[in-house]
């Protein structure tokens, strides 16, 4: 009986309390290394915020395992997702875009997309991703970071997440 809810449930709210993590700043200013994660697939829950992790915890540990900060999530079609933790910000051509259709509409990118209506949602795919001069990660918690390496290729930290991070830091942090 376990799978099929009452009409009528109570509502559950799950709080935990950590201590800061005292990387968030570090890589902030210095930026994540990345790996590329491939096949990955949400099922009906994407795009909703829920308790179940599971895809979010197999990817961390495999980025874990290969030594990288992070992950930039992609479907089996090969297009871009997310990062385990946060939302990504693709530049191109001087142009700002973020997935379309994410696992989990953040609301970082939310407040900072209302900030900057310029950072467009589209699909993006393996091939945008080599052509970017800024790959850029945002989560409520963390903030804004800049990747400075996907796999081999390495960017550099671009005046879109620099502008970015000042706006974050003017009005949340």
């Amino acid at each position: 009986h376990g799978y099929w809810p009452p009409a009528a449930s109570m509502l559950r709210r799950i709080i935990q309390r950590r201590a800061w993590p005292e990387r968030i700043e570090q890589d902030r200013e210095h930026g994540l290394h990345c790996l590329r994660l491939l096949d990955h697939d949400a099922g009906p829950l994407r795009g909703h915020k829920h308790g179940n992790r599971l895809t979010q915890v197999l990817a961390a540990r495999q980025a874990h395992s290969a030594g990288a900060d992070e992950a930039l999530v992609f479907d089996a079609s090969g297009q871009l997702l997310e990062g385990i933790s946060s939302n990504v910000i693709v530049v191109r051509a001087g142009r700002a875009s973020t997935p379309q259709q994410p696992m989990v509409n953040g609301v970082g990118l939310a407040w900072l997309r209302a900030q900057c209506p310029s950072i467009v949602m589209q699909a993006l795919t393996m091939a945008d991703l080599e052509q970017a001069e800024e790959v850029v990660m945002v989560n409520s918690v963390s903030g804004v970071r800049p990747v400075v390496c996907l796999d081999e290729h390495h960017f550099s930290i671009g005046p879109h997440c620099l502008k970015w991070q000042q706006l974050w830091r003017q009005h949340l942090v």
